[in-house]
Parts: structure tokens; C-alpha cells; sequence
């Protein structure tokens, strides 16, 4: 794309074209974050992946809703896709100090941080953070349908208000499975906001 490889100084900042054309892959991070399988195999290998690749999504996301500039010097890379792209203001999502840590830790890093865990706060704390992040992504898919980009595809607008009905469904409670020992995080119980039939993929 011409406008991603510039010489200039100025602040890149992505075309219409190009900010309609990245919506496919924000509606990807939006579900995979959210939605999971009806049916989840028992198995802790399993669901410990679960978890850890939705952790992962919302940790992008969770740049995406609160970055109002790319700043390369503060670890900004000069390309992230930020929601302030779709005229939709970035905000503080509002996650407690413990969920903070667990993603800006223990999520992608090894670290001697994850010495500080008892075998109480080692399971993922996933429903503290999927909650008040799918609170604020619900308002931005609400938003891309209202106020959509100039160039998009009328189907991409069509896949946001299915995704919208999603993420404002009933919620479903999904089991959680006895953790290896010293190892897994898989988490206690969690309420898993929506599960994603085989004839929604």
C-alpha cells in the first residue's frame, strides 16, 4: 500500500480505503476474543489454549480502545490500527489492577514475575477482563454500523450487525477443568459471554 511506505516526517496516518479495508481484521480480534466453541473437549491442554489465545486477542484490543497516538518512541508502532481511526474516542477500559498485571505480564512474556502466584491467583482471570472489554467493543461494533467508513463493503457491514446480535446475546456458562500442577493457568468456572455454534463460522 503507497501510503504506508512514505519517506516523509509527518505523522502516518492510514487512507479511507485503508481504514475500510483493516475492518475484517478488527471484527477477527473482536470475535476471537469473545466467542468460543460450544463444545469444549474436557482436556486442560485445551482449555488453558483457549483462554490464553482469547487473553491475547483482548490484549490487542485492549491497545486498539485506548491508544489515541502512534508514538514509536513509547513502543507505538507506526502502523497500529487504533479505534480513534473510526471517529470512535479511545478510553481507559476500566480493568482492576490484578487483570492489568496478569495481561501486561504474564500473557506474552517469560518473566520471574510469575513467581508472585499462589495456587489461588495463578488461573487466568478471564472473566475480568472479557466483561469490561466487551462492554466497550460492543459500543464500537455499534458504532462501525451507524457511522461506517466511506468505502466499505456493504457485506463487511452486514458481518458487524451479525457480530453486534453476538456479543448481545444470552450468556452461556462454560465449566472450567482441574489445572496441571505448578503449571496451568486455566481458569475457575468462568460465564463465557456467547458460544459460537458450528453454523455461525
Amino acid at each position: 500500500m503507497k501510503s504506508m511506505v512514505s519517506t516523509n516526517h509527518n505523522p502516518w496516518a492510514p487512507s479511507q480505503q485503508e481504514i475500510a479495508d483493516i475492518l475484517p481484521h478488527v471484527r477477527y480480534e473482536i470475535e476471537h476474543a469473545f466467542f468460543a466453541p460450544k463444545d469444549v473437549p474436557n482436556d486442560w491442554h485445551i482449555r488453558e489454549s483457549l483462554y490464553l489465545a482469547m487473553l491475547m486477542h483482548s490484549r490487542l484490543l485492549l491497545d486498539f480502545f485506548e491508544y489515541t497516538h502512534r508514538n514509536p518512541k513509547r513502543g507505538r508502532k507506526k502502523h497500529d490500527v487504533l479505534c480513534d481511526d473510526f471517529h470512535f474516542p479511545s478510553t481507559l477500559v476500566q480493568l482492576s489492577l490484578d487483570a492489568e498485571e496478569r495481561l501486561d505480564r504474564d500473557i506474552a512474556h517469560l518473566t520471574y514475575f510469575r513467581l508472585r502466584h499462589t495456587a489461588a491467583t495463578k488461573p487466568w482471570p478471564v472473566d475480568d477482563i472479557l466483561r469490561p472489554l466487551r462492554d466497550r467493543a460492543t459500543d464500537f461494533v455499534a458504532h462501525v454500523i451507524k457511522n461506517p467508513p466511506p468505502t466499505s463493503a456493504p457485506e463487511e457491514i452486514e458481518k458487524w450487525k451479525f457480530l453486534y446480535q453476538k456479543l448481545t446475546a444470552r450468556i452461556i456458562c462454560v465449566s472450567g477443568v482441574p489445572q496441571e500442577p505448578n503449571t496451568g493457568n486455566v481458569a475457575k468456572p468462568q460465564t463465557m459471554f456467547i458460544e459460537l455454534r458450528k453454523d455461525d463460522a
